[in-house]
């Protein structure tokens, strides 16, 4: 299942720790629309806290400068690793089983190590 969330503006004053607090909130509703038994309030609630961790994720990628498309990589691989996927939709990614860097290219040398693709 894919869900592409609006990209919104992040407005001045929002906080990495007024987002965390957003995120408790939107979790709460969550758990009230689970508790009342509403599938449609279930959707629209966790849409909410979605939205609100894509929010919180663009503010720390900004903060901190983070490459987000390596860490979304990572997170798939850990995924497929854990069973919770099939094969990786980019297969020319692979990870050094030297230094363990997850390497975003199809060359046989590991991007962080220098060690070969085994």
């Amino acid at each position: 299942m894919k869900i592409n969330l609006p990209d919104i503006e992040i407005q001045p004053g929002w906080t990495i720790p007024g987002q965390l607090k957003k995120l408790l909130e939107e979790a709460g509703e969550v758990a009230e629309a689970i508790a009342e038994e509403d599938p449609v309030g279930t959707i629209r609630e966790a849409l909410d806290t979605m939205q609100t961790c894509a929010t919180l994720i663009s503010l720390v990628q900004s903060e901190y400068n983070l490459n987000l498309a390596r860490l979304l990589l990572e997170h798939e691989e850990k995924l497929i690793n854990k069973g919770y996927m099939g094969t990786p939709r980019h297969s020319r990614n692979w990870t050094c089983g030297f230094c363990g860097f997850l390497n975003m290219s199809k060359h046989e040398v590991c991007e962080r190590c220098g060690g070969e693709r085994k």
